[in-house]
């Protein structure tokens, strides 16, 4: 079921409640209010626009931290994506052939511009399939609703979430507000920005989180793992430990046997490795407290997997 969860990309929901009501207030003042002018510009044609523009509203208010929700994204991607809908709707005669080029050039165009933003996508369609109303604006269409109705979501988006202390947007606005008072010294040391521009270049992908938030991250994860190792007096015998790396890296180790001393030096543990990838049927002998240092927390095995024990 784990592995289901997984492949179907399921994953846990740290928001609190008062976030996800934050989110869905938001959207529904930023949609009611693009829906007013959208009707009053386009008539019966303005749903369609507004299911792109409501799009939008979600990332900007469920997800104001990620990269395709910032500013440029938000009013450059609708933008663009609009132009490239609008050109490929006076130029291309045949109505799917101008979608599908409308979709894949907003694509393209929104990569370049670095303006990525995913509603942009039905943007570019609206143009070509959005009806006689939508058609007659020509490149209209660009400022108003498009760009109008984008930098009124901008404008709710910066007002609603500023009235509450843990939400960030604009991500750089909120970072210089709301400094981390965590201690991030030692971590921010051990690698540069430069070494994550690289890591991200070598894998080819495209991240939905900006690259200040990605160092923020690794080193608050950094941060956490200095502190939470365990204390020798939680080594205890016949129990499982992990140094708690991932794939290759991770180690499981059984404690076989101990000799209790009040002297930490000769307080020893005698351990074997027991992880799948790095079985041994020999052991080592360590102190423990070079075995608390080395341990991150304890593990017990379900099934094929080894789990965390709370």
């Amino acid at each position: 079921m784990k592995e289901l969860l997984k492949f179907i990309g399921f994953e846990s929901n740290t928001t609190s409640h008062a976030e996800k009501w934050v989110s869905a207030v938001g959207g529904f003042t930023g949609i009611i209010l693009t829906l007013v002018i959208c009707q009053y510009i386009l008539g019966s044609d303005a749903y369609i626009v507004v299911a792109s523009l409501g799009a939008s509203a979600v990332l900007v208010f469920a997800l104001p931290h990620v990269s395709v929700s910032q500013p440029w994204s938000l009013v450059g991607g609708q933008v663009v994506s609009a132009i490239v809908g609008v050109t490929c709707a006076m130029l291309i005669v045949d109505t799917s052939l101008a979608a599908s080029v409308a979709v894949g050039g907003s694509i393209l165009a929104m990569y370049y511009l670095r303006c990525v933003h995913p509603p942009g996508g039905a943007t570019a369609l609206a143009a070509v399939i959005g009806g006689p109303n939508i058609h007659a604006l020509g490149y209209q269409y660009v400022g108003a609703p498009i760009f109008i109705n984008a930098m009124l979501l901008l404008l709710l988006a910066i007002t609603i979430n500023f009235m509450f202390k843990w939400r960030r947007y604009p991500v750089y606005l909120s970072s210089r507000l709301n400094k981390d008072k965590l201690e991030t010294k030692n971590a921010t040391s051990m690698f540069a920005s430069a070494d994550l521009q690289e890591a991200m270049k070598q894998l080819d992908l495209y991240f939905d989180v900006g690259e200040e938030d990605l160092t923020r991250l690794v080193n608050l994860a950094i941060n956490n793992y200095k502190k939470n190792h365990l204390l020798p007096s939680e080594i205890r015998l016949g129990r499982y430990y992990s140094n708690g790396k991932l794939d290759d890296e991770q180690e499981i180790r059984r404690v076989v046997d101990d000799s209790s001393h009040h002297d930490a030096a000769k307080d020893m543990v005698i351990f074997k490795i027991v992880s799948d990838q790095k079985q041994s049927t020999s052991s080592d002998v360590v102190t423990r407290v070079q075995f608390a240092k080395w341990a991150r927390f304890e593990v017990t095995k379900v099934g094929d997997t080894w789990e965390q024990v709370d």
